[in-house]
């Protein structure tokens, strides 16, 4: 299953404790501008898509949720 994201272009890099945070749902305090963004691990994991309004970041779909559980 391939997914394309045409159009996201902007990244975010998020630590493991804030990773954490964004799969469950909360949402993050981020001085950026609206739109959508790519978030990513410090270790460069394409972890999933996320959308910033208002300053506040939210999960929008999820790829990879190991940071969730651990593994």
């Amino acid at each position: 299953m391939f997914i394309k994201l045409n159009g996201i272009d902007d990244k975010i890099i998020l630590d493991s404790k804030k990773i954490k945070l964004f799969l469950n749902g909360v949402k993050l305090s981020i001085n950026s501008k609206d739109g959508e963004y790519r978030i990513y691990s410090r270790e460069n994991l394409f972890i999933g898509i996320g959308r910033i309004k208002n300053n506040l970041l939210k999960r929008e779909i999820v790829i990879d949720d190991s940071y969730k559980t651990g593994i």
